[in-house]
């Protein structure tokens, strides 16, 4: 990477660090496919940054892409390494996990992708995230944040719970994930601009994704949330 250039890092939770590949495994529904963010990393080296993706050698190597680093992989791992990238990049890029805490607690902004489990929710104001969906197996219907933060599934883990509730978690898409950057871009260039109508069902989402009064302070991605109006009680169509 030459000097002066930017970099924004990526951190997508596998099962191999903590040997966590069987379907049963607690954790399972906590992790992505890294193939999923090719789009989002294809949309900030194509702004001239660059990708340091972390984590450790049991992870799915990615493919040769300009400006990309694949120091998960890369022989040259150093601890205090990992903080560096998520202290010093533009932004940090990842998924609940350690990093996320680490970019939380050095004010680093972030876009969080696949949060799950649904509750407590991640980061602090002026940061961004997405969440996995309930899908129900009976009829298909997205269970609105509402409904998805209710007992029994608010916080829960377990694949085996979910199944005998009839509950299918859908992870984000690629095309979600790199409207999440797009609009995280916006946000730190100051030109991300919300209609009335987007500031209403945001603030509508805001009050039921929040039931114990916690606080809610990052922001539901906007076209995540457009293209989910079942999650604030609208009416949407079946996600294939």
């Amino acid at each position: 990477m030459p000097g002066g250039a930017w970099f924004v890092t990526l951190h997508v939770r596998e099962a191999g660090f903590f040997d966590e590949d069987v379907s049963t495994n607690h954790n399972r529904h906590r992790n992505a496919r890294i193939e999923d963010y090719m789009l989002a990393i294809e949309e900030i080296t194509g702004r001239g940054g660059w990708v340091i993706r972390i984590g450790d050698p049991s992870m799915t190597p990615l493919p040769e892409m300009e400006r990309v680093i694949d120091y998960a992989n890369g022989d040259f791992r150093r601890d205090w390494m990992d903080l560096f990238c998520v202290a010093e990049g533009r932004f940090y890029f990842g998924m609940p996990s350690g990093p996320s805490s680490v970019a939380v607690n050095f004010g680093v902004p972030t876009l969080g992708t696949n949060w799950f489990p649904l509750g407590p929710w991640p980061y602090s104001e002026g940061d961004i995230f997405l969440h996995k969906l309930f899908r129900s197996k009976d009829d298909g219907r997205i269970l609105s944040i509402e409904d998805s933060l209710k007992p029994p599934f608010f916080c829960s883990l377990e694949p085996l719970f979910f199944e005998a509730q009839g509950i299918e978690i859908l992870d984000n898409t690629p095309d979600e994930i790199r409207d999440g950057v797009i609009e995280m871009f916006d946000a730190l260039d100051g030109k991300a601009v919300y209609s009335d109508e987007e500031q209403a069902a945001q603030d509508r989402y805001r009050v039921l994704a929040d039931p114990y009064h916690v606080g809610l302070s990052p922001r539901l991605a906007r076209d995540f949330l457009a293209a989910h109006p079942e999650l604030i009680g609208g009416k949407a169509g079946r996600r294939p």
